[in-house]
């Protein structure tokens, strides 16, 4: 799998909520998606990888459990990564 680090900031993309959690683990319309993380998916598939770890859409956001059990996972994450799209 590779992982996307991204920049937060101001914009708006989508992402994974309590609402939206189990629509995410079932499917992600490409075309909801902001032009990085459409890249990334694309650079992903075009290197011939089938998994993407983006945070934003593989921790809830608004859950603080799931982010603290994540956040000390993520080392682990983008260390065992094929590679990081930056």
């Amino acid at each position: 799998y590779l992982t996307l680090s991204h920049r937060w900031g101001d914009a708006k993309f989508i992402q994974t909520d309590k609402a939206t959690l189990q629509q995410r683990c079932s499917n992600i319309p490409f075309d909801s998606l902001s032009r990085v993380f459409q890249e990334a998916v694309i650079l992903t598939r075009q290197l011939g990888y089938r998994y993407l770890w983006i945070d934003a859409l593989c921790i809830v956001q608004d859950c603080a459990k799931d982010w603290v059990r994540e956040s000390e996972l993520m080392g682990r994450v983008y260390s065992n990564a094929v590679m990081n799209i930056a």
